[in-house]
Parts: structure tokens; sequence; C-alpha cells
């Protein structure tokens, strides 16, 4: 199994679910990733005068998609969450 870690980036984020975005990353059933998004107003952190990876966004921001490799339309997903955190202040 692989660790992967997935930032955000004008590459990995985007702002609303879309089948038809390509995935910014591809894994392996069972891998583990580590996975980082914005807060709620677009931002890294909790600072809110910095620049937005999203000025216009249409919905919340989402780090993404992921692909799992051999997966199809259909089929079930398990996700485990070992850790999740936020950053103190980002979203009220």
């Amino acid at each position: 199994m692989t660790e992967y870690r997935l930032d955000p980036s004008a590459d990995t984020v985007t702002d609303v679910f879309d089948r038809d975005r390509p995935s910014v990353l591809t894994v392996d059933p069972g891998d583990t990733l580590v996975v980082r998004s914005l807060n709620a107003h677009g931002y890294l952190g909790a600072d809110r005068h910095g620049e937005k990876l999203i000025p216009d966004r249409r919905g919340h921001c989402l780090t993404g998609p992921i692909a799992v490799r051999g997966a199809e339309p259909g089929m079930m997903l398990a996700v485990r969450l070992g850790h999740s955190s936020r950053t103190i202040g980002a979203s009220r």
C-alpha cells in the first residue's frame, strides 16, 4: 500500500461535483490518502485576506476528484477516516 498526499492547488481544487472532470490522482484499493482542502470561504487557512484559488466559486471548495483503480460505476466505495482536523478559526 502507498500513501499519497493531495494538497489544494489550482490544478486539484474545484467548486462543483462534475463527473466529466478528469481525476487529479489515481490510487489503488487500500492506499492511504492525506487530503487537504480549502475552507468554506476559499482560503487555505484562517487568513481571509490572501488570494483565493477559486475567486468566483459556485459551490463549496472540493479537492479532487480521486479515482480508484479498478472501480467501476455502481460499485460500493468504503472510506475509512483515520483523522480529521481543521485550521483553528477557518470555519465557524
